[in-house]
C-alpha cells in the first residue's frame, strides 16, 4: 500500500504541475489581463491555475470546439431529438432538433428541420432565426434575407444584435452594397463586432475610400486588444481578415 500511495502522490503532483505550467503558458500567450492572472496563478498555485481555466480558458475552448467534436459528444442528444420529432412532431421539437443540427455542423439537416417548424408555425421567431442561420451557413443568402427582415421588424435587438449582423452579412454577400452599408452603419450605432467593421471597411475600400476604411478597421483592432479571451477567440478569423484588408488599403 505504501508504494501505491507514493506513486499516487507523485502522479498527482506531476499532473498538477503540468496543468499549472499549461495555464501559465496560456496566460502569457493569450491573456490580455495577464499580469493580474499571472499573480493569481503564482499565488494560488494549482488552485489559481484552476480558477484561470474555469474563468478564462474554458470559454475560449467552447468557442474553438469543432462541429465534428460536438457531433461526437452530443450524438445522444441528437438521437433523442430525432425520436421526439418522430413521436411528437410539433414545431418546438423541430426547432430543438434544428438547433442541435446547427451546433453539430449538419447545416442541410438543420435547414430542413427549421423549414418543417415554420410550416407548423410560420410566425415563430425562433424558427425564423434558426432557418436564417441555416440558410447563411448553406450560402442561401437570398432565402435568409426575408426571414431576417421579419425578425428585425419584430425585434431589432434580437439575440443582442446577432440577427442584425447576420442580415448585414446576407446583404453584403448578395452584393447589395448600398443597402448593406446603410444597415451595417446602423448596426454599429449599438454594437461593434469586428465582422461588421470588416464588411464596412471592405465596402469603403471598394469605393476607393482607403483612409476611411483604414480607420474603421483599426478601430476594430484597438477594441479587440482589451476584449475578453473568449471574445477574441470567437472573432479570430475576422481579425486576420481585418489585418489583411488593412495591408491592402495601405494606410
Amino acid at each position: 500500500m505504501g508504494w501505491v500511495a507514493l506513486f499516487s502522490n507523485k502522479l498527482f503532483w506531476f499532473l498538477g504541475t503540468a496543468f499549472w505550467v499549461w495555464m501559465l503558458i496560456d496566460c502569457v500567450m493569450n491573456e490580455p489581463n495577464r499580469f493580474l492572472w499571472l499573480w493569481i496563478i503564482f499565488v494560488g498555485n494549482v488552485l489559481g491555475a484552476l480558477a484561470y481555466f474555469v474563468i478564462r480558458k474554458a470559454p475560449v475552448m467552447r468557442y474553438n470546439s469543432s462541429p465534428l467534436f460536438a457531433r461526437i459528444t452530443r450524438g445522444g442528444e441528437v438521437a433523442r431529438a430525432e425520436a421526439d420529432v418522430m413521436n411528437i412532431g410539433n414545431a418546438y421539437h423541430y426547432i430543438k432538433l434544428g438547433e442541435l443540427y446547427l451546433e453539430t455542423g449538419n447545416n442541410t439537416k438543420a435547414g430542413a428541420a427549421f423549414t418543417t417548424a415554420l410550416e407548423k408555425d410560420p410566425a415563430d421567431i425562433t424558427a425564423l432565426w434558426g432557418s436564417a442561420q441555416a440558410d447563411v451557413k448553406n450560402k442561401e443568402y437570398a432565402s435568409a434575407v426575408p426571414k431576417l427582415e421579419k425578425i428585425l421588424k419584430q425585434d431589432f435587438d434580437y439575440k443582442y444584435g446577432e440577427a442584425s449582423l447576420l442580415y448585414g452579412k446576407a446583404l453584403f454577400e448578395l452584393k447589395e452594397t448600398a443597402k448593406a452599408k446603410k444597415h451595417l452603419l446602423k448596426h454599429l450605432d449599438k454594437w461593434s463586432p469586428p465582422e461588421a467593421k470588416y464588411m464596412i471597411g471592405s465596402l469603403l475600400a471598394d469605393e476607393g475610400k482607403n483612409q476611411e476604411a483604414h480607420d474603421m478597421l483599426n478601430s476594430a483592432i484597438q477594441e479587440m486588444k482589451g476584449a475578453p479571451a473568449y471574445y477574441r477567440a470567437k472573432n479570430r478569423k475576422w481579425m486576420w481578415a481585418i489585418r489583411l484588408l488593412m495591408a491592402r488599403v495601405g494606410k
